[in-house]
């Protein structure tokens, strides 16, 4: 799965976030023992309830804007 920077844009090598950090991109982040979060800007990265202390790594933005035909911006999730 891709990861992507404090930008939204792709990287290849995932950045790594430890608990207790400050989020500073909302989205889908995933820790080191598998378990899927969704987190906003400004949250703590939390501690994994049976493991404690973990790694965090972002698998996608929370937010996209696309550009719609019409000339609108439309959100989207995007994952």
């Amino acid at each position: 799965m891709d990861s992507y920077n404090n930008r939204g844009a792709r990287r290849s090598r995932p950045h790594r976030f430890k608990t207790g950090d400050w989020v500073q991109l909302g989205g889908l982040y995933c820790d080191d023992w598998g378990e899927n979060i969704m987190l906003l800007q400004g949250d703590l990265f939390p501690g994994n309830p049976q493991m404690g202390d973990t790694s965090w790594t972002l698998h996608g933005p929370s937010m996209g804007i696309r550009q719609s035909p019409g000339g609108w911006n439309r959100y989207d999730a995007g994952f």
